[in-house]
């Protein structure tokens, strides 16, 4: 927990996968904060996998294993490594090829895993 002084008053932060009772029309929730049940919350992570499109990458650039990035999750903005290249989807028939991909460039669709530098609070689709 981080205690921090705005003049004249203590207030008390919680660290990302900790967690706090409060009601949500209270003063105590903020933007960024994330909300969940107490019965089933929200896991935070530091590696999930994902799908994505390759829209943009830096000129003359290839996605591979150990590429870095800033990664945007509602609120959170955190460092992130793509740790493996798990298969890349044929965007005419929608199916993964059959040869695991070494690198991708622009337009590519992927399965990967990424991993963070801090946790994340996010759900499971």
């Amino acid at each position: 927990m981080i205690i921090k002084n705005h003049g004249d008053q203590w207030e008390e932060l919680l660290l990302p996968h900790r967690w706090l009772a409060v009601d949500p029309k209270s003063e105590v929730c903020i933007s960024g904060f994330v909300l969940s049940s107490l019965a089933n919350p929200i896991p935070a992570v530091t590696e999930f996998y994902a799908q994505l499109q390759i829209l943009e990458l830096l000129e003359n650039a290839i996605f591979t294993p150990g590429y870095r990035a800033v990664l945007h999750i509602h609120s959170v903005v955190e460092e992130c490594e793509i740790v493996d290249l798990l298969e890349e989807i044929d965007m005419k028939t929608k199916k993964p090829k059959k040869k695991k991909p070494l690198f991708v460039k622009n337009g590519a669709v992927i399965k990967c895993r990424i991993q963070l530098s801090l946790d994340a609070d996010c759900n499971k689709l």
